[in-house]
C-alpha cells in the first residue's frame, strides 16, 4: 500500500483500516483509562499538520493534530457516548500524477458530516476543495 505499484483501491483500503484501528485505540483509552478525558472541542487541541497518527492521549499532550488524529478522537468520543460516528476519508488526485493525492478525514454521524479540523482551527482555504455538505 502507498507504493509506486499500489492502486487507489488498495490505498483506500489501507487508509480505512488505519482509521478504524486508531479509532478503536482511542475508544479503548476512553473506556479503560480511568481518568477524566475532556471532549475534543473542550480540550484546547488545535489543528496543525503532522506526520504522525496520534492516539487521544498523545494528541492531547501535543496540543495539536491534523485531520486523521482529530477525526478518530472525535469518532471515539461519540461512540463512547453511544452515538454512531465514523471517520471517513476523501481524496483529490493532483494533476502531477496518480501517485500524488491529497487526503482529508471527516466524520460521518447521525447528524451528517462534521469536520473537526475546521472546528479546531483549520483555515477555510487549506482544504476548501473538500466539501462537508
Amino acid at each position: 500500500m502507498f507504493n509506486a505499484g499500489s492502486v487507489p483501491v488498495e490505498n483506500a483500503e489501507a487508509i480505512q483500516a488505519l482509521l478504524g484501528c486508531l479509532t478503536e485505540l482511542d475508544l479503548l483509552y476512553l473506556e479503560q483509562s480511568g481518568v477524566y478525558v475532556p471532549y475534543l472541542y473542550d480540550s484546547g487541541v488545535v489543528y496543525d499538520r503532522t506526520e504522525v497518527w496520534d492516539t487521544t492521549p498523545a494528541l492531547y499532550a501535543r496540543k495539536y493534530g491534523d485531520c486523521k488524529s482529530l477525526a478518530c478522537a472525535l469518532a471515539a468520543e461519540r461512540r463512547f457516548d453511544g452515538r454512531p460516528c465514523q471517520p471517513v476519508f476523501r481524496y483529490m488526485p493532483h494533476k502531477s500524477g496518480p501517485l500524488h493525492v491529497t487526503y482529508h478525514i471527516l466524520n460521518l454521524g447521525d447528524d451528517g458530516w462534521e469536520d473537526p479540523s475546521k472546528v479546531c482551527g483549520m483555515t477555510d482555504n487549506e482544504n476548501s476543495y473538500f466539501k462537508t455538505q
